[in-house]
């Protein structure tokens, strides 16, 4: 009796524990959430005054001679980068607030195309070869395509920190998209040393990290964003082969049509 006493006093302390671990989450959720509408406030500012900057300095520079074409396409792509990190904010203002996203009909292959055209410059840097193996066949999803690509996005950057202390030669990076069925599959997988089984069981709680000065909120973040729209997301160790991030999302197969 008194053995069985202690144990259900055990389970109901564990219990208490997990409750008030859930409590606190969602305490720091909340305050992530005052902080993002904050920073976003204080970010569209400078954001929009970069993005007049340099259609101002477009127009002093159209009808000048000897300017290189490099100077006037830096100065686009700086502008659509500006509205595409206002783009990232309002969304993520919309996320943390539990507002409703507009979600519309994207192919998964495209969004891997465009997330790979942004990393370009640090994979080169970095030295990681990327290997494609996207579907012959489109991945319609019903999604927000900017968030779609901050998932990509940060599951390719933490791929490329798992190889930062590989040989030259170990640095590969593995995108597979596919369809199973009515699911369609997004893959990220690295060569890198893999993720340890205790760190597997909570890669996804938010606040925890692995880097020595990372928020812990990236994978969370994924995490929420891909469950919105009824996917899963997990991680795996592959035999020898470093670390694997696997994402399914619903297939929009009613409207596959307006895609081709």
């Amino acid at each position: 009796m008194r053995q069985r006493t202690a144990e259900a006093l055990e389970a109901s302390e564990t219990r208490v524990k997990e409750h008030l671990e859930k409590l606190s989450h969602v305490a720091r959720l909340h305050t992530m959430g005052e902080m993002a509408s904050g920073i976003a406030h204080e970010l569209n500012q400078p954001l929009t005054a970069i993005s007049n900057y340099c259609q101002a300095a477009m127009q002093l520079l159209d009808g000048v001679e000897d300017v290189p074409p490099q100077v006037n396409s830096a100065l686009k792509l700086a502008v659509a980068q500006a509205g595409r990190a206002g783009e990232i904010i309002k969304r993520l203002r919309a996320l943390v607030s539990k507002r409703a996203i507009e979600t519309r009909l994207i192919d998964v292959n495209q969004v891997v195309g465009n997330c790979m055209f942004l990393v370009e410059y640090d994979l080169r840097e970095r030295g990681i070869e990327v290997v494609q193996l996207l579907s012959g066949y489109s991945i319609p999803v019903m999604a927000d395509s900017i968030q779609l690509e901050q998932v990509v996005l940060n599951l390719l950057s933490n791929a490329m920190d798992a190889l930062k202390d590989e040989p030259a030669m170990k640095r590969h990076v593995i995108v597979h998209t596919r369809r199973e069925g009515k699911k369609g599959i997004l893959e990220v997988r690295d060569t890198g040393r893999g993720i340890t089984p205790d760190l597997l069981e909570v890669l996804f709680h938010p606040f925890f990290s692995t880097k020595p000065h990372g928020m812990g909120l990236g994978l969370s973040i994924c995490q929420t964003i891909v469950e919105q729209y009824g996917g899963l997301i997990s991680a795996e160790n592959i035999p020898a082969s470093g670390a694997c991030f696997h994402i399914e999302l619903p297939l929009a197969l009613q409207a596959e049509r307006q895609l081709t």
